[in-house]
């Protein structure tokens, strides 16, 4: 009989940051929710780490773009820093495209997740963020915004033992 024995890590951003139009970079993470022992640390903040023990991953993100009608955001995951993207696309482990706003104060935030995966001890991720808007976009909010809409900017993952499928 499968086991349910998970743990979890769930991180968010601290700070809203400019990304220029055509960048992908990964996302810099500052504050937790929760941290699961040897998944996340300062010295490596873009990434989440798989720690010992556990040998399947599911991720999920969501993500928040300045209002601008114009592109597409994009949000992928990428695993051990291989960007499969100059092939045409990007890895399967997470992605999701959205439109931009339909008008100039309509932000857009969408999430996405990704199937149970096996993994290995020491595996990482890193959410990337994209967009083809006409102009650089601030990512998680605005800094005039005294709301906290970069909290709905967040990086997150479920871990399961070997023995949950």
């Amino acid at each position: 009989m499968p086991s349910a024995a998970i743990a979890w890590t769930t991180l968010y951003l601290s700070h809203p940051f400019r990304l220029e139009r055509n960048e992908a970079r990964p996302v810099v993470w500052g504050a937790a929710l929760r941290v699961e022992p040897g998944s996340w640390s300062a010295e490596n903040p873009t990434r989440i780490f798989t720690p010992e023990g556990f040998s399947w991953i599911e991720l999920r993100a969501g993500i928040c773009f300045q209002p601008d009608p114009t592109g597409l955001r994009q949000i992928f995951a990428r695993r051990n820093g291989y960007d499969d993207r100059p092939r045409g696309y990007p890895p399967g482990y997470l992605s999701q495209t959205h439109p931009g706003g339909g008008a100039t104060e309509s932000s857009v935030s969408f999430s996405a997740e990704s199937a149970i995966m096996p993994v290995a001890a020491g595996d990482y991720f890193e959410l990337l963020v994209y967009h083809t808007a006409d102009s650089a976009l601030w990512v998680g909010g605005e800094p005039k915004d005294e709301d906290e809409s970069h909290l709905m900017t967040a990086f997150g993952c479920a871990y399961f033992q070997a023995n949950f499928y």
